[in-house]
């Protein structure tokens, strides 16, 4: 169920970090007062979830994964930092390549 911001009150402080709302349904909602360094869902270059600290990390650095960071941005630090990105279509080959190797190995 999502909410509409007609559906909250005005934010009040809860105490010094954290703001708090009561919606028209009854329950209160948390919030910090200040808004932190969001880390998304998925790398922004490739598509794919990141799943571990070291995608946190390298998204930290980079704004990519930690494959997009080996692949592209470490090789490449001069101009990733001033823009440079993949093409769509070595992006497409890279996850190819990503499908087709296992992620474990039966003995």
């Amino acid at each position: 169920m999502s909410i509409s911001k007609s559906q909250i009150r005005d934010w009040k402080p809860l105490d010094s970090t954290r703001l708090i709302s009561k919606a028209e349904l009854g329950y209160w909602l948390v919030k910090p007062a200040e808004a932190t360094d969001r880390i998304p869902l998925e790398c922004p270059v490739c598509r794919y979830l990141l799943r571990d600290q070291r995608d946190t990390n390298s998204y930290r650095i980079h704004e990519c994964c930690n494959e997009c960071a080996m692949i592209w941005a470490e090789p490449n630090r001069r101009e990733w930092s001033k823009g440079w990105r993949p093409s769509l279509e070595d992006i497409e080959l890279e996850l190819i390549k990503r499908f087709k190797t296992p992620i474990y190995q039966v003995d």
